[in-house]
């Protein structure tokens, strides 16, 4: 069973597009993005698109050199490298949460915290 986490991006909806692409074309029926719990587009002020997605309760393990984990490897690895992006990950443990991000001047709302995912936000 392992250690779950309940994990969201906050990226462009251009860098999604070419990532979740990406992914679906190198790991097929086996791509994490065919079993998205959360996808949501959430929009700026200035009409700027901003793409809302995730897992619940999933094994993150990153960084393990194994095959089964790989493609988490490569969604974090791609986020990383994005102009802009929020990574906020939610373990089992109550002080477990990592929250990566950097939005520039961006007017998106953040990815909101409180103990679970606020997702009244989306419009």
């Amino acid at each position: 069973m392992g250690y779950r986490s309940d994990i969201r991006f906050l990226v462009p909806v251009e860098d999604y597009a070419k990532l979740k692409g990406n992914c679906l074309t190198k790991y097929g029926d086996y791509s994490y993005f065919n079993c998205l719990d959360k996808e949501a587009v959430r929009k700026c002020e200035d009409g700027k698109e901003f793409m809302y997605f995730g897992w619940n309760c999933i094994n993150w393990y990153t960084n393990l050199s194994e095959s089964d984990y790989q493609e988490l490897d490569d969604i974090e690895d791609a986020v990383m490298e994005f102009e802009q992006y929020q990574v906020v990950r939610i373990g089992e443990g109550y002080e477990d949460i990592k929250d990566d991000w950097n939005l520039g001047d961006t007017c998106i709302e953040s990815i909101g915290i409180i103990r679970a995912f606020d997702e009244q936000k989306e419009k």
